[in-house]
């Protein structure tokens, strides 16, 4: 963890670069084209006082890697293409001269890391999948229950956090002791199949990663 004043200089610094390379009418515009982090988001980091974010961070050393030295050390390597903007203050060292060979590299080196990231993984159709799948929960129990049972359905809401011990609560109501054993086995079912699709996608990303 970074302690506040090393975030505090990290801020500084990052807002040092993005001072020199962006125009102040459109600044946030730019730099949502430029690093794909919304407008908004660095609009509030600009006028807080917060640390940024580590994805900040990498956007604006992808952006301007002459400077990601700078950024994250306060330190600079002219020699070797680590430079500080033009404007920046407390520099250890006297000459702060870009070489453009140098920046021409690290933007190259920059194009190459994006190209080798991995695609988004499409799950397109996924969550109608799952929905489909805990839906038929209540149809499924009202078939296998003993004539005769009392069967009561009720759907407990659901969300992102739900978990089975959530699904299995019961409004008031008695039930057979057939009912409540046949609920709770076609959740287990219903989980299995859950865990099956998500573990699927697992293998599809990481064979992605493998093809990399």
């Amino acid at each position: 963890m970074m302690s506040s004043n090393t975030s505090s200089s990290i801020r500084l610094r990052l807002l040092e670069i993005i001072k020199q390379g962006t125009d102040e009418a459109k600044r946030f515009k730019s730099l949502e084209q430029l690093t794909g982090i919304s407008g908004a988001t660095w609009r509030t980091f600009w006028n807080r006082s917060g640390a940024p974010s580590g994805e900040m961070i990498e956007a604006i050393a992808t952006q301007w890697p002459q400077y990601a030295f700078w950024l994250a050390t306060g330190g600079t390597d002219p020699s070797a293409g680590h430079v500080a903007p033009l404007e920046a203050e407390g520099l250890l060292e006297n000459e702060n001269e870009e070489i453009p060979e140098a920046t021409e590299y690290f933007q190259y080196q920059m194009k190459l890391l994006e190209d080798r990231k991995p695609p988004p993984l499409d799950t397109t159709g996924l969550k109608e999948s799952l929905e489909l799948v805990d839906d038929a929960w209540q149809e499924k129990i009202a078939v296998r229950m003993p004539e005769g049972s009392g069967i009561f359905i009720e759907q407990p809401a659901r969300t992102d956090e739900t978990t089975l011990s959530d699904l299995i609560k019961l409004p008031k109501r008695s039930f057979s002791a057939e009912y409540l054993a046949a609920r709770v086995e076609l959740l287990e079912e219903i989980r299995k199949q859950k865990n099956n699709k998500l573990y699927a996608l697992k293998q599809r990303k990481q064979a992605v990663k493998t093809k990399l």
